[in-house]
């Protein structure tokens, strides 16, 4: 089993600009979704294809919940 580093309600960090790659909801693929540097809550935690776990990350002052890959975020700390 895959060990998460983020649990539910932890706050982090992305570490590089989240563009739609043609899966989020009323966005066209490119578009940008949430800013580098931007501060969100997890809210749930998954994986994709068994592999690779998928946060999804509250970002309140964007409005948007977004699935973040692990090595996209850091603790909102750092």
């Amino acid at each position: 089993m895959i060990s998460s580093r983020w649990q539910y309600g932890d706050a982090v960090r992305v570490t590089r600009n989240v563009r739609d790659d043609g899966t989020y909801p009323g966005a066209a693929a490119g578009d940008l979704l949430i800013r580098r540097g931007s501060v969100g809550h997890v809210v749930d935690v998954g994986t994709f294809l068994m592999d690779q776990i998928i946060y999804s990350v509250h970002f309140l002052d964007e409005g948007r919940i977004v699935g973040c890959r692990e090595e996209e975020l850091i603790g909102a700390e750092e």
